[in-house]
């Protein structure tokens, strides 16, 4: 069975690239340019893990996530995919904080950009639908 992805960020390059990469991989995928839109994607798409960017314009990926959780009965999985999310980074100066998102969810996991594309499909394939 084909996994439904959802890919959210506003770098058009790196979600374009990410699209064609895991439907070449054999996922089926859909695109958002920032958490306004992937909120309203995942209503239609119904995906079953979202990939997304942490900081974007409007809504960031941790505010989309935690929506669409709250929004969801089922703990959706997700790849969060930052170059700036790092052990010790202050993310008060980008006025984001991590602990205040309900993240504390089973199948959540972190890539730092850059990262290889292996690294990505390697997550993709741990994460179990049911």
């Amino acid at each position: 069975m084909r996994k439904k992805i959802m890919v959210v960020d506003d770098d058009t390059l790196l979600r374009e690239m990410l699209v064609d990469i895991l439907e070449s991989e054999g996922y089926e995928t859909a695109a958002a340019e920032n958490g306004n839109a992937g909120i309203e994607l995942y209503k239609t798409f119904s995906p079953e893990i979202i990939v997304t960017d942490i900081r974007m314009p409007g809504k960031n990926g941790f505010e989309m996530v935690q929506y669409i959780r709250e929004d969801s009965p089922e703990e959706i999985p997700v790849v969060f995919i930052s170059g700036w999310f790092k052990a010790d980074v202050d993310y008060s100066e980008a006025g984001i904080n991590p602990l205040m998102y309900n993240l504390d969810a089973p199948w959540t996991y972190f890539l730092q950009k850059p990262f290889r594309v292996h690294q990505l499909i390697e997550v993709i394939d741990l994460i179990e639908i049911p």
